[in-house]
């Protein structure tokens, strides 16, 4: 890549696949004609450079060698990894991975989305479904700052904060009671709809999301982040087939506009995180 790095604070290496990653390093060290080398930072960096080696085909002859596609990109960073330092204490482990799923897939889509904001969602109220431990709820509260967030699940929150409201239950039982609320004593509607949960199918995911539509508890342009988990077959393709069915039911089923679909580095590889709006 020829790029000048003076302009450049501090650089994170994404590598795919993870086992290359000492490899890279230790020849970037070692060729550091640059300075790139100097400006390594994993957990505070200005930049990314994401490495990926898409495919790799060993070629036997008389000597083994091997034909490989390696894919490269440098982008500003839209995620502050700094807050990592801190180590998890009091079984928030669970909480910080599931929080740093949904601020990448939100920050990502800022990123991609021209006129959308994450300040946009402030003052909103928004559901949060399968919430336990807490993560995606931590982040809606404090960094988005929404008004309120109903945080759906029957297991217990490790999280204490004044804008969550605790429904301990399964979002079929929530959807009911919700408009039950709206409808009775003039609650105001969810503008903001995102789920992490494990559920039986991956279609449950956008089949609750068009509940809570039909039941007249969502606003009428409710923006939506929904982890699509796959639960059967192996491999990109298969994964990808699963997504693309789901979305397409969603999309005959629903008016769904500016959709993105991301395979976060914060996913596993059998899920695919869809975020978009439901009008």
């Amino acid at each position: 890549m020829n790029i000048s790095w003076d302009d450049v604070e501090s650089v994170r290496l994404q590598i795919f696949p993870p086992s290359c990653q000492k490899k890279v390093i230790s020849t970037v060290e070692r060729m550091d004609d640059d300075g790139l080398a100097s400006k390594l930072s994993p957990r505070n960096a200005t930049d990314s450079i994401s490495i990926v080696q898409v495919y790799k085909n060993n070629v036997r002859g008389k000597h083994t060698s091997s034909d490989s596609l390696v894919m490269t990109g440098v982008s500003k960073s839209v995620i502050d990894y700094s807050i990592q330092r801190e180590t998890p204490k009091n079984g928030q482990e669970a909480i910080s991975r599931a929080y740093y799923k949904i601020k990448e897939a939100i920050s990502r889509y800022e990123s991609d989305r021209d006129g959308f904001s994450i300040e946009s969602l402030s003052d909103c109220i928004a559901i949060d479904c399968g919430s336990a431990p807490g993560g995606w709820t931590k982040f809606l509260s404090e960094d988005v700052n929404v008004q309120l967030v109903h945080s759906v699940d029957p297991g217990n929150l490790d999280i204490d904060l004044p804008n969550v409201n605790h429904m301990k239950m399964k979002i079929q039982d929530a959807i009911p009671l919700l408009k039950s609320q709206i409808n009775n004593y003039d609650r105001k509607k969810i503008n903001v709809f995102v789920s992490d949960a494990c559920l039986h199918s991956m279609s449950a995911q956008a089949d609750f999301l068009l509940e809570a539509k039909e039941q007249g508890i969502l606003s009428e342009d409710v923006f939506f982040v929904l982890t699509l988990k796959c639960n059967v077959g192996h491999g990109k393709a298969a994964f990808d087939a699963q997504v693309d069915k789901v979305i397409s039911s969603l999309k005959g089923r629903a008016n769904v506009r500016d959709l993105s679909i991301y395979h976060l580095f914060t996913n596993r590889s059998g899920e695919r995180t869809i975020v978009g709006k439901l009008t």
